[in-house]
């Protein structure tokens, strides 16, 4: 059965860039271009993606 959790590495995949720049660009990073920004969250919100809260209060 597939996890109903998208990953950012699932995510970097359909976009073809890395995992540091999904990263990134979800935290609205200006060293990712803001075009690229955009379609990176895009993406990430057609796929379902949600911010894991033990993860993000530990970062």
């Amino acid at each position: 059965m597939p996890s109903p959790y998208v990953s950012q590495r699932e995510i970097a995949k359909k976009a073809g860039v890395s995992v540091s720049a999904v990263s990134l660009a979800l935290r609205n990073h200006p060293k990712i271009s803001e075009e690229k920004r955009l379609e990176i969250q895009k993406i990430a919100r057609e796929m379902g993606y949600r911010n894991d809260p033990v993860i993000t209060q530990l970062m």
